[in-house]
């Protein structure tokens, strides 16, 4: 063996000595302990059984929409005819896990719009910016979505799809003294690059808005609607500073729409933006549970500090 075949102070190998061998000796003493090894594995593992167990969740939804849509073909056909769309606005509110919708929507937001369009929107957003927004400086979160139509996010102006980029501007102001660092129009831009969903066509990712905070380096954490009650609620009240909730607007009705809004804790209270009427609630879950007038249903619920 040559001096570079050796590691300091060991013996040279016979000849012929096999290279998993001298391998072996080079490597005895950085190689990690059993235990360390044990809880990588384990560690391995449990991200994996998760994995396996939300896409059996999804499959399960799967198969049972198909059922559920066979069917109803069935029973349409015996009775003439269906209404198709008053019955799927019923069914995914209802029987859709939650988990599945979101990960569609992440599906949906694989690719945001093309660069010429993201160029265009900025430019004609920072101008819409300066005009309208820029006038008020008393103004701190943006309460009304429908006075947003000079703004464009996707193939749609801001007053229909931007829900979600609202309340993480909203969500900014509150973590920053009132005063989001980043301006709604670059916020904007940042979800048609990565997170819209279909083109605005269903608005941005939930997850993308989790990402979004996690990238500016804050504290996040998402919860599903399975969880927004109870003790898991209670302690992402304790935990963080500020929310984005997302939610049907009607429990039982999908054409009802989605919407995501901002809640902030604000002298003891916790007040819900851009959700018509702003409301303050002496709790987190009776502000979960306040939304939409108490005709909604939580989908997930970001905690963020």
């Amino acid at each position: 063996a040559t001096g570079s075949d050796l590691c300091h102070g060991e013996r040279p190998l016979p000849r012929g000595a096999p290279f998993a061998t001298r391998s072996a000796l080079c490597h005895r003493k950085t190689q990690p302990s059993n235990e360390t090894t044990f809880l990588f594995h384990w560690e391995v593992y449990t991200i994996f059984a998760f994995y396996i167990i939300g896409t059996l969740a999804v499959l399960a939804d799967v198969i049972k929409l198909a059922g559920a849509v066979v069917w109803q073909c069935l029973t349409g056909w015996a009775h003439g005819g269906y209404a198709w769309k008053e019955w799927a606005y019923r069914y995914v509110p209802i029987h859709v896990n939650d988990r599945t919708l979101l990960m569609v929507y992440s599906l949906l937001s694989v690719r945001g719009i093309n660069a010429r369009m993201q160029a265009e929107h900025l430019n004609k957003n920072e101008k819409a910016w300066e005009r309208c927004w820029n006038e008020d400086e008393s103004v701190t979160y943006f309460e009304h979505q429908e006075e947003l139509k000079d703004f464009l996010y996707g193939t749609y102006d801001a007053s229909y799809n931007s829900c979600e980029v609202i309340a993480v501007y909203n969500a900014l102001c509150a973590l920053n003294n009132g005063r989001s660092p980043v301006s709604f129009p670059l916020l904007l831009n940042e979800f048609e690059r990565s997170g819209i969903t279909l083109k605005g066509a269903f608005g941005t990712s939930p997850a993308a808005v989790y990402r979004y905070f996690r990238k500016l380096g804050y504290d996040a954490k998402m919860i599903t609607a399975g969880r927004v009650k109870g003790r898991a609620l209670a302690r992402l009240q304790e935990q963080y500073a500020t929310y984005i909730l997302t939610a049907y607007n009607d429990a039982h009705d999908l054409g009802s729409m989605i919407h995501t809004v901002s809640i902030t804790a604000q002298n003891e209270s916790y007040v819900i933006h851009n959700d018509g009427d702003t409301c303050a609630y002496h709790t987190l879950e009776a502000a979960v549970r306040g939304f939409h007038h108490g005709n909604g249903k939580p989908i997930c619920l970001i905690g963020i500090s």
